[in-house]
This record gives structure tokens, C-alpha cells and sequence, in this order.
């Protein structure tokens, strides 16, 4: 396991001595044991999931201490985003992630960095002695490395290498386009062995019929100079039919048991309403305000993590009131693009085989935790249970 800071720490009776291997430098990109795996830039709403992925591809243990990552625009280098903590060391294969600080995908990141990445620009490696290792980039040339990497038509998705990190130091060859599936350095963000953990976008006017509709609902197409996910939405109170209190509800088919994050995507809107969304009949998080001073699109809203069985579930959108700024004459208004549903694993399994007598402190980073809910820490010793807790997170991505 790596020498990572804010890794789970254990307090035992003797102690451990770790060898820290000494910061490796690198003298060119075909050189580098560490590369950047995986990235997502700022999207046009901000950069609520930017981040950069790396990932020691070497049979050995290099230490990343200082090292450094820089953004690049469309045309140049804008400068250092975040240098690597001390006494960081990868293990072989192992991965370490920086997210913007708006991030707020699964897993937690290992580090945070306050300066977004522009779209169209890219990032830069660059060693201890800031020598660069590695970098991918749209079409800045500083940050491109041999042709440029595909840039995602789609700006809820990343560009990623393959399983194994190959780097043949050409962006275009190197990098996939795909949905974001970061990973942290205490694990893949998957749910169970052999199974990659599913994320769907579903398309919200591909849910009709509705199951049920207290005043009108349509599918209009691109309007306003908005472009919606595949050219329609779904507009409910449409002719100023909706009032507090309406509803609609639309049934959605989860293909596997598990615990899942929804989020939507929703057109903003002067006269939008507020609403809330719940699911089988359960409020899902808080209200979500559609009111925006200009007529926009928010991709990722997120609602909250519930546990679903494998079938047939109901979402339905209530609306319950609106923005005090709102230019809401008469009617209330609601504009769904698309859903997503990411499954969370429930929470990481640490297993324990102390001495009589010791005293275990430690932290366990989890990935499925939400701030709505609180989850269930078990330990087991020696196959046996001992302790089964309720457990409050105390920073993004770790119960104690």
C-alpha cells in the first residue's frame, strides 16, 4: 500500500519502519514511470468534476513528492495548478487523483487544487526536477503529446488510457473518450470483483409515457439557442399548467441491485420553479432551484445516493415553490434533459487481526457515503463481527 497522506493509519503495539524510495526524476516522456491516466476539464457550468488521474505504470515504488501539474488553454500554458504532497510514494500500479475543489464525484480525491482546466487546453507532469513527464492536451502544443488526444463531444466525459497505462507518447492513440471513472490511491471506484460499476445516462423524454401527470407535460426540442441532450427535454407545467403542489412521475428500469447516486440534467430559466424529486416515494435530498437569470443548462445536479433493487422504480418531480427572484408570473415550470444513475459501493471493508489488548484508530476511505445519510461501518476479526456503527463523515471521502 502506498505511503500516502491520509491513507488509514494504525496505531499497533511496534513499530514499522518504511522505506521511502527517493524521488525519481525523469529525463524524458518515454522515460516516465508515473502518467496521467485520466482527465476531465472545466465544462461550460464550471468544474464540479475536474480532475487529473495518475498512475504509476513501473514495477517500482517511486516517490512523487513535489512533483507538479500544470494547465494549459487553448493556446499556452496557464501556469502550476498543484504540487504533489510530501512523503508520497506509488506503489506499483497504484493511482493518485487531484480534483478542483467544486469536485464532487466518487471517490474522494487524494488532493485538491483551487484553479479549474480550461476545455479546450490540457495538463503537464512535470518531475522533481521539474523536468516534464508526461502530458495530454487538446490542441496546445506545450500540452499535447505527439497528435492531440480526442476532445469529448460530450462534456460530462473524459479521455482516459487503457487498463494498463500504455503511453506510446502520442495523445491520439494513447486516449479514449468515455464516462468519467476516476480512481483514488486506496482503490478502483468499482463495486464488486469482475463487475465495473455502472453509469447510465438516460434521456428523460425516453421515459414517456409518464406514469402519471398533474398538468401538462411535452418533449419540446432545441430552443433559445440551447442545445439539449439528444435535441429534446422534458417540460412539465408547459402553457403555465403547473402549480405547487403538481407532480409528475416517470417510472425508470434499474438493470442491477445496488446503491446509486442520481443526478440530472435540467434546463435554468428566469421562470423556472423549484422542485423536488423523489424516488418511490421517498424525498431524494433537498429542493433544487431551476431559477437562473439567463436560460441555461446545468448537466449534473446531484439529488443523493439510495439503495435500489434490480426493476421498476418511480422518480416523481414535485413542484414547491419558486425562486423569490423568479419572473414568475402565473404557472411553475420544470425542464428535465436527462438522468444518471452511478453506482456507489456502500462503504470499504477493513479487516483486522490485533493483538490483545490493541487499540485500533484509524480512518477508512469510502466512495458511497452521501451528506444525507449517514452509512454503516462494520469490522470483523478474524471472520468474527465486532463492531457494526453508524458513522458521520468528517471530511469529503472519509468516516472515522
Amino acid at each position: 500500500m502506498g505511503r500516502l497522506a491520509g491513507l488509514l493509519a494504525l496505531a499497533t503495539a511496534s513499530a514499522a519502519v518504511i522505506a521511502v524510495v527517493p524521488n525519481l526524476a525523469v529525463d524524458a516522456v518515454t522515460t516516465t514511470p508515473v502518467v496521467v491516466n485520466q482527465l476531465h476539464t472545466n465544462t461550460a457550468v464550471g468544474d464540479f468534476d475536474t480532475f487529473v488521474e495518475l498512475h504509476n505504470v513501473s514495477a517500482g515504488a517511486v516517490d512523487i513528492s513535489g512533483w507538479r501539474f500544470e494547465g494549459c488553454n487553448g493556446s499556452r500554458i496557464t501556469g502550476a495548478r498543484a504540487s504533489i504532497l510530501a512523503d508520497t510514494v506509488l506503489d506499483p500500479g497504484e493511482h493518485y487523483l487531484l480534483a478542483s475543489e467544486a469536485y464532487d464525484l466518487q471517490p474522494a480525491p487524494d488532493q485538491s487544487f483551487g484553479t479549474g482546466l480550461a476545455p479546450a487546453g490540457g495538463v503537464r507532469l512535470l518531475d522533481g526536477r521539474g523536468a516534464l513527464a508526461d502530458s495530454v492536451g487538446y490542441q496546445t502544443p506545450e500540452c499535447v503529446e505527439g497528435t492531440p488526444a480526442p476532445r469529448p463531444a460530450d462534456a460530462n466525459d473524459s479521455v482516459s488510457r487503457d487498463s494498463v497505462g500504455t503511453d506510446t507518447d502520442a495523445n491520439a492513440a494513447d486516449f479514449a473518450v468515455g464516462a468519467p471513472m476516476p480512481t483514488a490511491s486506496w482503490g478502483e471506484a468499482a463495486v464488486r470483483e469482475g463487475s465495473p460499476a455502472l453509469e447510465q445516462v438516460v434521456e428523460a423524454e425516453s421515459l414517456l409515457p409518464e406514469v402519471s401527470a398533474t398538468a401538462r407535460l411535452t418533449a419540446p426540442g432545441n430552443c433559445c439557442g440551447i442545445v439539449r441532450y439528444a435535441d429534446q427535454a422534458l417540460t412539465f407545467g408547459a402553457g403555465n399548467t403547473g402549480n405547487v403542489g403538481d407532480s409528475f412521475t416517470l417510472a425508470l428500469e434499474v438493470p442491477r441491485e445496488g446503491r446509486y447516486q442520481i443526478a440530472g440534467g435540467y434546463g435554468l430559466d428566469p421562470s423556472f420553479a423549484e422542485f423536488q424529486l423523489a424516488v418511490d416515494g421517498r424525498p431524494l435530498g433537498e429542493p433544487v432551484d431551476l431559477y437562473h437569470p439567463e436560460v441555461a443548462i446545468d448537466p449534473r445536479i446531484v439529488h443523493g445516493a439510495v439503495d435500489l433493487t434490480e426493476g421498476r422504480h418511480e422518480l416523481t418531480f414535485t413542484v414547491t415553490g419558486a425562486n423569490p427572484a423568479s419572473s414568475l408570473v402565473e404557472g411553475h415550470r420544470i425542464s428535465v434533459d436527462l438522468l444518471r444513475l452511478r453506482e456507489l459501493p456502500v462503504v470499504s471493508r477493513l479487516t483486522l487481526t490485533p493483538e490483545d489488548g490493541m487499540i485500533v484508530r484509524g480512518r477508512v476511505p469510502v466512495y458511497g457515503w452521501s451528506t444525507d445519510s449517514r452509512d454503516t461501518l462494520g469490522v470483523t476479526i478474524d471472520g468474527e463481527p465486532v463492531l457494526r456503527s453508524q458513522c458521520q463523515p468528517t471530511h469529503h471521502g472519509q468516516l472515522t
